[in-house]
């Protein structure tokens, strides 16, 4: 990334607006000042002022210079608050992006530049993408936490820990081993038992932020006609599937979000699964089977109209060999007498019954789940280095013959704990996370 370039890019959403704010940062911000207004801007004074370019004023606008390094950058930056037509920003933009030395900013790059110059650090970084994403208040909350430092002074606070076991070690490889009291053993077996249980708290942590950030794929799962798509659009509260008593009338997987506890749910109803020589069911069935894999839970749908077949087993033993956890859900239980079996969630998607239960049971479902590394969504870079951590930690063998193998196993731990806070984080890495977010920020 060339730091040195002066990059400017819209900082709210493009389209029709009453306001739009355009956004400048670099050293040639006083150049930019010195072009287009007529009058210099104070440090953080709001100022009504016209944008002329070419002896042309192009808007009245409010504009707001940040010198560095007291600002979001690090660098000076220039605020612009313009009437929101897009015809009036993108001018503003391509005059500015004209000036030598000055170009268009690619995607997160100001957030980078603050990252760089020690403003944020890449924890802070990627909270402020996960805020602009939330799709949910609480997934906004849990960002928010995020972004004023909790969480980078927890993993701070754990390799200071790490530290302290790394020179209790040191001190020992010190000492011949005649030397070495057991007590110096026992002490290191504390700091390290400490240190894990930390860690743990703060993956349990990490694990239900990015649940509540990322999501939780929720897979629709059955043989036609059980009811999937009436189930669906119940959940949903709309019709966004067609629901018709002709058996196999989804053929394609259809896709929805809803907010459930406060954790975002991306839903799929599926094609209905069976065997058939139908081409068009054969691959409706594939994709069904194809969304199960890349769902974090299945719901699996019986016809209650039905006694169960051989061929729902053989359907439920299949995804279970997928290893994804599943509810299994008898629909259409106002058509037959009540016969209770274990195991099972009772509903009518027809007459709203047992809904809320079955709502409570996914919520809870979601929570036990995301406590172990299957669900996928999680598997994001703090979490991965974490866990890694960890696993290092728990490989140690407290022992005189292998505390030179231990510190070596500490630094690793440390390694990956600094790269969470993106000071040892290689660039692609780096330019990985920045190109997620959106063009401005």
């Amino acid at each position: 990334m060339k730091t040195k370039d002066t990059i400017v890019s819209l900082a709210s959403p493009s389209g029709v607006s009453a306001v739009s704010v355009v956004r400048c940062s670099g050293t040639d911000v006083q150049t930019i000042i010195k072009k287009f207004f007529k009058k210099d801007l104070e440090d953080r004074i709001a100022t009504y002022i016209d944008f002329i370019d070419k002896k042309n004023v192009i808007d009245d606008v409010v504009a707001i210079f940040y010198k560095g390094p007291r600002s979001f950058t690090g660098e000076d930056m220039l605020e612009i608050l313009c009437h929101g037509g897009p015809i009036i920003y993108q001018t503003i933009i391509s005059s500015i992006a004209s000036i030598e030395e000055a170009r268009e900013a690619e995607p997160g790059e100001f957030s980078e530049r603050a990252f760089i110059n020690g403003k944020i650090d890449l924890p802070q970084a990627e909270a402020i993408c996960s805020i602009i994403n939330a799709e949910t208040i609480e997934a906004a909350n849990a960002a928010r936490k995020a972004l004023s430092g909790g969480f980078s002074e927890e993993v701070i606070s754990i390799d200071k820990k790490v530290l302290n076991i790394r020179v209790e070690i040191e001190a020992l490889l010190d000492f011949p081993e005649e030397e070495i009291e057991h007590a110096g053993l026992e002490e290191l077996e504390k700091l390290i038992k400490t240190t894990i249980t930390s860690l743990d708290k703060l993956i349990e942590k990490t694990i239900a932020r990015s649940v509540l950030s990322d999501g939780v794929r929720v897979a629709i799962l059955g043989r036609p006609n059980a009811g999937k798509s009436s189930l669906f659009n119940l959940l949903l509260g709309n019709d966004a599937s067609i629901v018709n008593k002709q058996q196999g009338t989804t053929r394609d997987v259809v896709f929805a979000s809803l907010s459930l506890d406060g954790i975002p749910i991306f839903l799929y109803d599926t094609a209905g699964i069976r065997k058939t020589t139908d081409p068009i069911e054969i691959e409706g069935c594939r994709r069904s089977y194809v969304t199960a894999e890349n769902a974090d839970l299945i719901i699996y749908l019986f016809d209650g109209e039905e006694d169960e077949t051989l061929e729902d087993k053989e359907i439920v033993e299949k995804i279970k060999n997928m290893g994804k956890p599943i509810l299994l859900v008898t629909n259409k239980i106002d058509l037959r007498e009540k016969n209770e079996r274990q195991n099972r969630i009772e509903i009518s998607a027809k007459e709203n019954i047992g809904i809320n239960l079955l709502k409570k049971k996914i919520s809870e479902e979601i929570a036990l789940t995301s406590r172990n590394s299957s669900v996928s969504v999680i598997k994001n870079r703090q979490l991965a280095l974490l866990k890694e951590a960890r696993d290092n930690i728990l490989a140690l063998n407290i022992s005189l013959k292998e505390l030179d193998l231990a510190a070596e196993q500490l630094k690793r731990t440390q390694q990956c704990l600094v790269k969470i806070l993106g000071e040892e984080e290689d660039d692609r890495v780096l330019s990985g996370i920045f190109s997620n977010f959106c063009i401005g920020k």
